[in-house]
């Protein structure tokens, strides 16, 4: 099972979500023959720091990353204050990614904070440059809302929108 490798994994930074403490995601990673694991929290990447010493005890290679709170445009976010925002993983390539990340994570959590910590296109297109790997997300990402909704139409911009962001690096 090596080959594979989790890109979305919650630990108990997710709150309400995550059970596992980073240390035990990377000791199952390797107990599983993996070799490399992904921290991708709820809008947080308080876990990164004892992600990667476990990572280095359980020889892992360790994937920084965050499941951000999304939404198209922060000056026009019409959800209702309590609705869920959409999901979007957003992984660091190297170490400029995950500085890009600490940023758009602080800009979410200062800036753009309304019941969650958003980030929308425009800082996004901040975090380019061959930093930054996107996953569409899980469920609850928008282009899936969108398919869930019947709105092709909406799916398909949302989607040449973040390919023309993170171009090779959207998946």
């Amino acid at each position: 099972m090596e080959d594979f490798v989790h890109l979305h994994c919650h630990s108990e930074y997710s709150l309400l979500d995550g059970m596992s403490t980073p240390e035990d995601i990377a000791r199952i990673s390797s107990t599983n023959g993996q070799t490399a694991a992904a921290i991708t929290d709820h809008g947080s990447m308080g876990g990164v720091l004892k992600f990667q010493n476990a990572c280095e005890k359980y020889n892992i290679k360790p994937l920084f990353g965050i499941e951000a709170y999304f939404v198209p445009d922060i000056n026009n976010d019409q959800m209702d204050k309590k609705a869920e925002r959409f999901h979007l993983i957003l992984l660091a390539k190297n170490n400029s990614g995950l500085s890009k990340l600490y940023e758009a994570g602080r800009i979410a959590w200062s800036d753009n904070f309304y019941y969650k910590p958003r980030i929308d296109f425009a800082l996004l297109s901040t975090l380019v440059d061959n930093d930054i790997v996107a996953l569409s997300g899980c469920r609850a990402s928008a282009i899936a809302k969108a398919l869930e909704r019947g709105d092709d139409d909406r799916a398909t911009q949302l989607t040449e929108k973040f390919i023309d962001i993170f171009n090779d690096d959207f998946y």
